[in-house]
C-alpha cells in the first residue's frame, strides 16, 4: 500500500524528469555538434546517436550520460505507473517499457562508432522496437479499456510515441 501511495504520488514527476533530461542532453549535445565538414546538428541530415559517438560530437558525454540517466528515471516512471493501475495488461505493457528503457540506456553506454557500433545498432534496435510496442500497446489499451486511474488524453503520448 506503501509502494502504491508513493507511485501515485511521485510518478508524474518521474516522467517529467526523465523526458526532460533526455530532451536537455541532446539539446545541449546538438548545440555542441560539429560535423566533419563543419555543419551543426539536424536531425534532418543526421540520426539522433550522432549525438552520442564522441568521433563527431564534442559533448556526446552529454547526451550518452543524460540517455543513460534518463532511461533509468523513465524505468522508474513506467513501473510507477503499472502499480498505480495495477492490473495485468498493464504489468505486460510495462515489461515492454522497461526493457526498451534498458534498451536505450544502452544506446548511451554503446556510441554509434566503430568500437561499438554493432552493439550500439542491437540496443538502438531493441529500443525502438520497444518503445513502438510500448506506444502501440499502451495507446490500444487505453482505447479498448480505458483505466479510470489514468487519463483517457494519455492516449494521445501514446499514439505520438507509436508513430514516431
Amino acid at each position: 500500500m506503501m509502494i502504491r501511495k508513493l507511485s501515485e504520488q511521485h510518478t508524474p514527476w518521474l516522467g517529467m524528469a526523465a523526458a526532460g533530461l533526455i530532451a536537455a542532453g541532446a539539446l545541449l549535445a546538438a548545440l555542441g555538434f560539429r560535423h566533419e565538414d563543419g555543419e551543426s546538428y539536424s536531425f534532418l541530415r543526421q540520426n539522433i546517436s550522432d549525438l552520442g559517438d564522441p568521433q563527431v560530437s564534442a559533448w556526446a558525454f552529454v547526451f550518452n550520460y543524460s540517455l543513460i540517466a534518463g532511461s533509468a528515471i523513465m524505468a522508474l516512471f513506467i513501473a510507477g505507473v503499472s502499480i498505480v493501475a495495477s492490473t495485468r495488461s498493464t504489468y505486460v505493457i510495462a515489461a515492454i517499457g522497461i526493457i526498451a528503457t534498458i534498451a536505450m540506456a544502452f544506446v548511451g553506454v554503446y556510441p554509434s562508432s566503430p568500437p561499438t557500433a554493432f552493439e550500439h545498432k542491437v540496443s538502438a534496435g531493441i529500443a525502438f522496437l520497444g518503445t513502438l510496442g510500448l506506444g502501440a500497446s499502451f495507446t490500444l489499451r487505453m482505447l479498448l479499456r480505458p483505466h479510470p486511474v489514468l487519463p483517457r488524453w494519455l492516449v494521445l503520448p501514446g499514439m505520438l510515441s507509436a508513430a514516431s
